[in-house]
């Protein structure tokens, strides 16, 4: 299991040269931030926007067992 409040950065940049963070909860779920390259992790978790759960799941498969934060 992953630590609640943890900041997991995609590796990559996505399609639209954004990067992507997810934010683990504390009731086995998460949610997933877009922001700007340039931005750190927690920068993009606080003020990034919101992706949908589907682009999140392919993000981060790690996560499937998590419910999506909507």
């Amino acid at each position: 299991m992953i630590s609640p409040d943890t900041v997991l950065p995609y590796p990559h940049l996505s399609e639209r040269s954004t990067k992507i963070v997810a934010v683990i909860g504390w009731i086995n779920d998460f949610s997933s931030y877009e922001g700007y390259p340039m931005w750190a992790d927690n920068e993009v978790a606080s003020n990034g926007d919101k992706i949908s759960e589907t682009e999140a799941r392919e993000y981060f498969p790690e996560l499937a067992t998590y419910s999506y934060r909507r």
